[in-house]
């Protein structure tokens, strides 16, 4: 039978040590008091951070919403990396007889509004910011136009607003039968780190020939 050989611990008789045990739980107790109002702290200041950030809201899926890290988008025949912080729309129609669909990719540098892309509404883009929306249609085709696609670094002609839109000028960049792009300006011109993004992505896109129509 197998007997535990460790002494029996004893109570502490002497006041003066029982009194500095006491002391030293209730200063552990206070500590952990402490770490953890901080800890909690820390947590609601993210979640604020994150909430501003544009995180928040639920919006985020697999195919729409906001993404808080640069990323390839394979969508269609469409191959495109999105800059941090940008959001995204997919929208598909017929085309034809095709089995491969047309493909419609609206990027936004900014939160876009609830059901944008899913109905028709104005374009109305904030100040400093850029809406690309970027079409490809399964059509076979040598031309590469898409290759050429830059925003301008200056200001442009500002575009009339009609309706209820609202954006400063709009850009309709090099198009062929399988692509073409047109980007919103929410400022004339938009402010540096925004264009530079913009431009990054642009200069990003791929269009594969293989999604043609047979």
């Amino acid at each position: 039978m197998l007997t535990d050989a460790r002494p029996t611990p004893q109570p502490i008789s002497d006041p003066g040590v029982e009194a500095w045990v006491i002391e030293d739980a209730r200063r552990r107790q206070r500590r952990q008091h402490r770490a953890a109002g901080l800890l909690s702290g820390a947590a609601a200041i993210a979640a604020l951070i994150l909430w501003l950030g544009g995180g928040g809201g639920g919006t985020a899926s697999p195919r729409d919403g906001a993404y808080t890290a640069a990323h390839r988008i394979h969508v269609g025949a469409l191959t495109v990396s999105l800059p941090a912080g940008w959001q995204r729309v997919v929208e598909r129609g017929s085309y034809r007889s095709c089995t491969n669909p047309i493909i419609r990719l609206d990027l936004a540098s900014y939160r876009l509004p609830v059901g944008f892309g899913k109905h028709e509404g104005p374009i109305v883009v904030p100040a400093n910011g850029i809406l690309l929306s970027i079409v490809s249609a399964p059509v076979r085709s040598v031309t590469r136009g898409w290759q050429q696609w830059r925003l301008p670094t200056h200001a442009v002609q500002p575009t009339p607003n009609l309706g209820p839109n609202r954006y400063a000028a709009e850009v309709t960049l090099p198009s062929s039968p399988a692509a073409g792009a047109t980007a919103w300006l929410g400022s004339n011109p938009p402010p540096q780190p925004v264009l530079a993004a913009a431009t990054q992505l642009l200069r990003s896109v791929r269009i594969s020939q293989a999604y043609g129509c047979n």
